[in-house]
């Protein structure tokens, strides 16, 4: 091939490739209210407006929120249509990219008259830098969006929707999905499951996000996930924390077969009936390098629940300060980890230490099953006060058991999530197992060649 044709192609593709990005159109919102709409002109477009004339237009387009300092507010009150003309924002037609171009984030507001969007098949969706609240969906799933396309959210915070039905802040139909990045997902209310995020059979991927204080009637006050087709299902980096259900998993829900990686990331102060961080049925949750702590469930498993078929493993992760049975009702039921009939429950350089129950009695795990161990873990207590079966010199010569962590609280210590550091002296430090510990810790600082079990590296590098 020639040199001349090589760049001949090349300039052709450099020429389709710009033409493509030029065909993008861009709307700027001039107007904060919502009024009926109209056609959105140069100087006089609502929010509204822009959405129609994006929905009305083939290829992609843009639709930009200039004004920080004061909410874009919905009044076209008015549910159950769909184009967009009343209630709710409906996208269409084809990928749009809504965002803020400065600093800080611009406000949509639905003011309660339905949710903020609905987004159909076909029209995958991008918001960045906006925040999205005041949704209100009654009778149908997503109080601030419901998607059945491809959904992006990049540094926005979605705050203060409701739904009857499903997924408080953000509701995904099947075979759609979720890429949430630098975002926050914070005080959604769902009267079924998924106080923050609902997703079902859809893919979904969260990166270094917020997902905080939302909650659940029924299950996953943070995140309920239902997936048994879609790969990638991963949370790096992320803290889940506050979150609240009534029953199963108050940080996460998770159930079906597609594994859930969750890496780097803090799950604590979640409360819930079984599971307060996680709970997981017939499900494939990975945690490596991660924080479960300050959990609380009313039954079994303040930390992490296993059940019905599950296949749990956990890496270099500290569970620890968790509390089941807050009501005090039973006293063998898993403080920091509970399994229930599940397939297996494999632990290895883990910490496992300082969980009770709620009359105070140390309970780092229990269950109707031993656990797996993989070695080098450290467990606080021993049986039977602990009920941690599987662990020790029968089943993990290497684990220690009934030891003092020696362990600070959960706080900043470097890092994009809040950890649990070892204190001077700890029996975790140096005691991992070299060749399947990961070669940095939870906030990313590289482990020293005698690595340290749990989440927390203390000696770096050395």
């Amino acid at each position: 091939m020639s040199r001349s044709f090589t760049f001949v192609v090349a300039a052709l593709v450099a020429l389709l490739l710009a033409s493509a990005a030029a065909s993008a159109k861009t709307y700027v919102v001039t107007k904060r209210g919502d009024p009926v709409p109209g056609a959105c002109k140069k100087r006089d477009c609502s929010l509204r407006e822009a959405v129609l004339a994006a929905n009305a237009r083939a290829g992609k387009d843009v639709i930009v929120l200039p004004n920080r300092r004061k909410p874009y507010k919905l009044k076209q009150a008015g549910t159950g249509e769909d184009g967009a003309m009343t209630g709710d924002l409906d996208i269409s037609n084809n990928p749009l990219v809504i965002r803020h171009p400065g600093k800080g984030r611009a406000t949509i507001d639905a003011g309660e008259i339905d949710r903020a969007f609905e987004v159909f098949a076909g029209a995958p969706t991008t918001f960045r830098k906006l925040v999205i609240t005041g949704g209100n969906a009654t009778g149908v799933s997503g109080g601030g969006i419901h998607s059945e396309a491809t959904l992006k959210v990049v540094a926005s915070r979605i705050a203060g929707n409701s739904t009857t039905l499903r997924g408080g802040g953000i509701n995904l139909a099947d075979d759609a999905g979720l890429r949430l990045v630098s975002s926050a997902v914070a005080g959604n209310d769902a009267d079924l499951v998924g106080g923050g995020i609902d997703t079902n059979d859809s893919s979904l991927v969260i990166l270094r996000s917020r997902i905080t204080g939302n909650q659940a009637a029924n299950a996953g006050g943070g995140v309920f996930n239902d997936s048994a087709n879609k790969p990638g299902l991963r949370i790096v980096d992320t803290t889940i924390a506050g979150n609240r259900s009534d029953f199963d998993g108050g940080g996460i829900y998770l159930s079906g077969p597609a594994p859930l990686r969750i890496v780097g990331s803090t799950i604590s102060g979640n409360r819930s009936g079984r599971g307060g961080g996680l709970f997981a049925t017939s499900a494939t949750p990975r945690l490596v390098n991660s924080t479960v702590a300050g959990n609380r469930a009313t039954d079994a498993g303040g930390g992490i629940h296993a059940r019905s078929g599950s296949e749990a493993t956990l890496n270099a992760v500290t569970v620890a300060r968790n509390v089941a049975n807050a009501d005090s009702m039973n006293a063998e039921s898993g403080g920091g980890l509970y399994r229930e009939d599940a397939t297996s429950f494999q632990v290895g350089n883990s910490l496992i230490g300082l969980n009770r129950l709620g009359t105070g009695q140390r309970n780092d795990c229990a269950g109707n099953q031993k656990f797996d161990t993989l070695n080098n873990n450290l467990i606080s207590t021993t049986a039977p006060g602990g009920q941690c079966d599987g662990f020790g010199p029968a089943g993990g010569p290497k684990d220690i058991i009934g030891a003092n962590p020696k362990i600070g609280k959960l706080k900043r210590n470097g890092g994009p999530t809040k950890t649990i550091a070892l204190r001077k002296g700890s029996p975790a430090i140096n005691k991992a197992k070299r060749s399947t510990a990961p070669k940095r810790d939870q906030r990313g600082e590289r482990r020293g060649r005698k690595k340290d079990i749990g989440a927390y590296e203390r000696n770096t590098g050395n």
